[in-house]
Formats: C-alpha cells, sequence, structure tokens
C-alpha cells in the first residue's frame, strides 16, 4: 500500500467511524431479546423485530464532535496512522484494511464491557433481513453460543433437517464451518457460514465429548414450525413453543384453540431450550393466558420505563404448568414471569438461562450494524430476571441419559411427567 492509499484508508477510517456513531442514533432500531446466544439463538431465524425509530436519548447527537470527549479527532486520526505505518512497516503478520477497521470498531464496543456488544458486516446485516422471510437454507438446527466460553454447539437440529439427518445431536460443538475454525467467532458469522443455496454441500466438523466429528451436510430449505401441540392423556394438553418469532402467535393460538375443542382441562406450556425472540409475541402470547395488566416493562440507564400490556379480556381459566431450564431464555423468561406473577401457572423443570436485558440492532448508514444492549426488562411484580433466571415451583433435572437425545419419548420425559403429575393433582385426579 503506498503512503496516499493508508492515508486515505485513515481518513476515511475515523471519519468512517465517528460519523457512523454519531449518525447510528437516528438509524432504526431494531429489537433483539433471543440472540443466545451469547444466549440460545435460532440458526435458522435471528430474533428481529422492526419497530419505530428511535430518536437520540441521553444526550445523543448528530455532531460528531461530540462523540470522543478526552481525544480530539484530530488527535485519534494523528495516532491511527502513527498505529498504522508501524504495522505495516514491522508487523510479521500485518492486517489487511478491512480487518482493522473492523478491529477498531470492535475495539470502541469493547469498552462497554457488554458481552453481547457486536458489529455486524453489511453481509450479516443482509442475512438478517432475509431471514425474517420464514424460510431459509443452511442445515437445519437450533444451535446457541455461551456467552464467556463462546463455543457455539447444537440446541436441537430439526427433524427431516441435514443436521437431523446426518447424526448431528444436541450438544455437539462446532469447531469448523466449510473449513473455517470458528473458536471465538460471533455467532451470527458462523451461522452465516452455515446457510448457502440449497443443494450446495457444506463440511462440518464437531466435538461429541472427546471424539471430533466431520460430515459433509447439503443444505435444503428449512421450514421450521416454531409450535408443535397434542393432547396428552387425562385430557392434558401439551403445546411446545421453540421460539418467539412473528408467526408463532397465530401458531400458539390455533394450537390453544384445536385442543380447547377437543376438551383440553389443562395445559403443558414447554419453553425448555427456547431461546426467546420478539418480545411482542412472548407478550401477545401472555394476553392470551392472563387477565388485562402489565405483562413486562423494561427500565433504560436513565431510569424510564416502558410498559407493554396484556389487553384483551381473553383468559386461560385452567391449570397450566410451564417446563423451563437453562436453555429458556429472554422471551421465554418475560413469558413465564408474567405467568407466575398473576398465578397462572406452577413452572417445572430447572432455573432459567437468566437473560433479562434487551439488545437493539442498529443500523448504519453504510448496511452495516451495531447490537448492543439498551435496558433491562421486569416481571410485573419488578422480579429482575437477569443474572438470576426463573427459579422453578417444582426443581427437577431431565435424567441423565436423557439430556443427549435429539427426541425424548414423552412417557420417558421425567421433567413431562413431573408436570402432568402436578396437573393432575390440581384436577384432583
Amino acid at each position: 500500500m503506498n503512503s496516499g492509499n493508508k492515508n486515505s484508508f485513515l481518513t476515511g477510517l475515523a471519519v468512517g467511524i465517528v460519523c457512523a456513531l454519531s449518525a447510528a442514533m437516528a438509524a432504526i432500531l431494531i429489537y433483539l431479546t433471543g440472540v443466545k446466544p451469547e444466549t440460545p439463538s435460532g440458526e435458522n431465524k435471528p430474533t428481529l423485530s422492526p419497530t419505530s425509530a428511535l430518536q437520540p436519548t441521553n444526550g445523543a447527537s448528530a455532531n460528531k464532535d461530540d462523540v470522543f470527549t478526552s481525544i480530539s479527532n484530530e488527535e485519534l486520526l494523528s495516532k491511527l496512522r502513527e498505529i498504522n505505518g508501524i504495522i505495516d512497516k514491522n508487523s510479521l503478520y500485518g492486517a489487511s484494511d478491512e480487518d482493522k477497521a473492523n478491529a477498531v470498531i470492535a475495539g470502541i464496543l469493547n469498552a462497554l464491557n457488554d458481552k453481547y456488544a457486536a458489529y455486524y458486516t453489511i453481509d450479516n446485516m443482509k442475512a438478517f433481513q432475509e431471514s425474517t422471510s420464514g424460510t431459509y437454507s443452511g442445515i437445519g438446527a437450533l444451535v446457541s453460543q455461551d456467552p464467556y466460553s463462546k463455543e457455539i454447539s447444537i440446541v436441537r437440529p430439526f427433524e427431516g433437517g441435514p443436521a437431523y439427518n446426518s447424526g448431528l445431536l444436541k450438544g455437539d460443538v462446532f469447531v469448523k464451518v466449510a473449513g473455517i475454525d470458528v473458536a471465538g467467532m460471533d455467532i451470527n458469522e458462523v451461522v452465516s457460514y452455515m446457510k448457502g443455496p440449497a443443494g450446495t454441500d457444506v463440511e462440518i466438523t464437531v466435538r461429541r465429548g472427546e471424539e471430533l466429528i466431520t460430515k459433509t451436510l447439503t443444505r435444503a430449505t428449512i421450514e421450521v414450525p416454531t409450535v408443535e401441540s397434542e393432547m396428552l392423556d387425562n385430557k392434558i394438553g401439551y403445546i411446545q413453543v421453540t421460539e418467539f418469532d412473528g408467526v408463532t402467535v397465530s401458531q400458539f393460538t390455533n394450537a390453544i384453540t384445536k385442543l380447547q375443542k377437543e376438551g383440553m382441562e389443562a395445559l403443558v406450556l414447554d419453553l425448555r431450550d427456547n431461546p426467546g425472540g420478539l418480545v411482542d409475541t412472548a407478550v401477545s402470547i401472555a394476553d392470551r393466558i392472563v387477565p388485562t395488566g402489565v405483562v413486562v416493562y423494561t427500565e433504560d440507564n436513565t431510569g424510564r420505563r416502558d410498559y407493554n400490556y396484556a389487553r384483551t379480556a381473553t383468559e386461560l381459566n385452567i391449570p397450566v404448568c410451564v417446563l423451563i431450564n437453562g436453555n429458556s431464555a429472554s422471551a421465554s423468561e418475560i413469558l413465564c414471569g408474567a405467568l407466575r406473577d398473576y398465578n397462572k401457572a406452577t413452572i417445572v423443570g430447572t432455573t432459567s438461562y437468566g437473560k433479562g436485558i434487551v439488545q437493539v440492532i442498529q443500523y448504519l448508514s453504510d448496511g452495516s450494524g451495531l447490537k448492543y444492549t439498551i435496558s433491562q426488562y421486569f416481571t410485573p411484580s419488578g422480579y429482575a430476571v437477569h443474572g438470576v433466571g426463573i427459579v422453578p415451583d417444582i426443581e427437577v433435572e431431565l435424567d441423565e441419559e436423557l439430556q443427549k437425545l435429539s427426541e425424548i419419548p414423552k412417557d420417558k420425559d421425567n421433567q413431562l411427567q413431573t408436570a402432568v403429575k402436578e396437573l393432575l393433582r390440581q384436577l384432583g385426579k
């Protein structure tokens, strides 16, 4: 790179960072509550919900001179030029212009001490937009990322999908995707490697215990239902919600209406391994069960509160048990907390994940984006979920031999059977 190109790159980088950070405050915000990411997250569909544009708050301004208070833009640019010159002249490894720019942005986000903060490239953001169509082409698995180890693992392979058909199992940890070592990568970037045109192949290497397993999967078009239901014995309905998507409300309403027509007397609502999703969806489902009133409220760094309400008179007046586990996160915890606070359900299982904070995806002017935390949410009674989760009323671990199965027979599912017994007790049967 000649000196003119270096200076051009650095000027564009510094000015671009400053302008992007300030202009971003006026961009459209998209609420994100279930990236598991991080917290549990679906490989099939990032949890996005378009909302109205939010205006700058807390002194945010489009004036670029307000971005840095302790260092002027010229000083920043000078320091970046100096560092870039040193690296280009002396570094054994070097770095591309794009990698340098991404690293600077990542460094700014890292200063937030926000483990959910991330920078998304233009391609990442396009993938988010495509995901809202309800279908995608990929390997067919719900995946999650541990926020501390950054390991990405399978939460659930979808029946009939490429991951399921190849023998990949719940708990398998991704080591390589498409030949790329994915250790420490953001889950959304790794998911982008899993996706691709239907009919194309992708090589996946996973770690299962101490064993490394490599499979070649043929991507397929995946259409994943988010709600499954059936009637169990003794007129006990069973509804499993795997994520809170835009179509989940109608699917849930159809399921509960069908079960009611079949004479449902009690309900098991299974939210195990549900990473969350759209807040509005969780609120709408709660609205189908609880009386009118607050379902959840959020509080930002100024103490300002926003409330979400159940507004319809429809209420479910039968015994309900909710199943949760350590992978039940975010919107799952919103729904679970509301049902508990209104005394509409008994909670069974193990303590939930404890993700009680709200992220936004904020588009930048070039089509890339930022994700960061903007508020904390509380159940109607004021209970703060974050870091503690929802503790079940009846605590029961899933039997160890069942924990690695992709599908657990309902008659062998000790958590489900515990919930059924509790409902039978409440019914007096």
